[in-house]
């Protein structure tokens, strides 16, 4: 990340080369993969893996506005459980629900995709 990336995203109170930590793991932020209208996507390293290669993943970060009364993050996350749960539903349809399966497949191909598109070697969107 470049001194410029790093004034720019200083508003949200993060840095190229800093280590963040939680309860079980920490990360160090490797560089800015890009930014949007609600925060950032950084490349992180997992410095607590014991594996050889140290795991990367990608980290968004979201900007912290007094006027937002949700998180635009948490939103996120409560859409990709209510997603992978009905990914894993496997139930037997019939007639009218054999319609509703094969809508809920066609925005879950089209939101894999998305995601997919977003992948690069071995990041973990958080």
């Amino acid at each position: 990340m470049s001194e410029e990336d790093d004034e720019d995203l200083a508003y949200l109170g993060v840095k190229s080369g800093a280590v963040l930590r939680s309860g079980k793991t920490k990360y160090v932020i490797i560089k800015l993969l890009g930014e949007g209208g609600f925060g950032a996507v950084f490349l992180v390293q997992d410095m607590v893996s014991r594996e050889r290669e140290r795991p990367a993943f990608a980290l968004k970060v979201e900007k912290k506005l007094d006027c937002r009364r949700h998180s635009k993050l948490k939103m996120e996350i409560a859409i990709l459980k209510a997603v992978n749960s009905i990914k894993h539903h496997q139930q037997q349809f019939s007639g009218e629900e054999e319609k509703k399966k094969e809508k809920v497949e066609r925005f879950l191909r089209h939101f894999t995709e998305i995601i997919d598109r977003a992948k690069k070697d071995r990041y973990f969107f958080l």
